[in-house]
């Protein structure tokens, strides 16, 4: 696999005898670090889509999005047909996570009825085909080769299952995989490939959570990402939120570069300076941003402000091109 790619494609096929649109579309699959020929053996209707592929090292992010008007059935076939793309050794094991639409995928004997939070593990060399009956909207993260087994879970002994969005135990991954598309550097991270290991095995099994601290503390943090302009966000209920005790919780971030409290607050900071850079928030009081961004009391805010800056809110917003 490609050490760095990054690749954002959109296209439009007006009719099923559109050769050239569908063609491209086909040779972009193939370019991708996973490479897999995927062609429309049935277009009943036009249909248009995006492909943003990101892969770093031997982890890629493919997030597809393909739409076709209302009450149609485009059926794709995807496939290792061509002999330059038969077999990748790099890369063995997709985790494909559904992020919008009703739509059917056939795998092997199986067939899924996919649904928006929806996941399952198939391997790169099985051929696929999905009706897409308006649109779909589908996240594939590929795995290396080396990762037959996440922690006890063989993944060959699960390929074709479904593990539904709506089981809260699914959850880290579908969230995780949405962290990753709003924050497609941090595939590039250092330990980008243990936090994703631990994310999928914590979704296989959710009482490994001693055994995968890395990703825990990666599904916390995205957690407090999502939630940390709600005020009354603190270690009790984060700590509910995934089962585990408030003295584990404080264990995790003792291991990391910041405390629970430390990582909340410059969330939270990190936002106020944003909106009082804004020329679109001018007419917001200081007062009105710091409740908005999950602080309680003005006078604090304004001390943390200018701890972390080095001057107050309103000098901030008055100059803000000294930050």
């Amino acid at each position: 696999m490609a050490s760095e790619f990054s690749l954002d494609y959109r296209f439009s096929v007006d009719s099923s005898a559109d050769v050239d649109s569908a063609r491209r579309v086909n040779d972009l699959m193939e370019s991708a670090p996973n490479p897999t020929g995927l062609a429309c053996v049935q277009g009943d209707a036009p249909y248009s889509g995006r492909f943003q592929i990101r892969a770093s090292g031997n982890i890629s992010l493919l997030d597809c999005q393909l739409d076709s008007p209302a009450g149609s059935n485009n059926l794709f076939i995807g496939e290792r047909s061509r002999s330059h793309i038969a077999h990748n050794h790099s890369a063995e094991f997709h985790v494909t996570i559904w992020l919008g639409g009703e739509n059917r995928m056939n795998w092997g004997d199986r067939t899924l009825a996919m649904q928006a939070g929806d996941f399952f593990v198939m391997d790169t060399d099985t051929p696929y085909c999905f009706n897409v009956l308006n649109r779909a909207h589908a996240c594939s993260l590929t795995l290396p080769s080396s990762w037959d087994r996440i922690g006890d879970t063989r993944l060959e002994n699960i390929f074709g299952n479904l593990y539904p969005g709506r089981d809260r135990r699914n959850n880290g991954v579908i969230k995780y995989v949405q962290h990753l598309r709003a924050r497609p550097n941090e595939l590039t991270s250092p330990d980008a490939s243990t936090k994703l290991y631990d994310v999928i095995a914590l979704a296989l099994d959710p009482l490994a959570k001693s055994e995968h601290r890395a990703g825990l503390l990666a599904l916390i943090r995205n957690h407090i990402d999502c939630c940390y302009t709600n005020p009354d966000l603190d270690t009790g209920n984060v700590a509910a939120t995934f089962d585990i005790s408030v003295r584990y919780l404080h264990q995790l971030f003792a291991a990391s570069d910041a405390s629970f409290t430390e990582y909340l607050i410059e969330q939270r900071l990190a936002r106020a300076q944003r909106i009082l850079a804004d020329p679109r928030y001018r007419d917001q009081t200081i007062l009105k941003i710091a409740y908005d961004c999950g602080f309680r009391n003005i006078n604090h805010f304004g001390r943390r402000f200018r701890a972390r800056y080095g001057i107050t809110p309103g000098e901030f917003r008055r100059a803000p091109s000294t930050i």
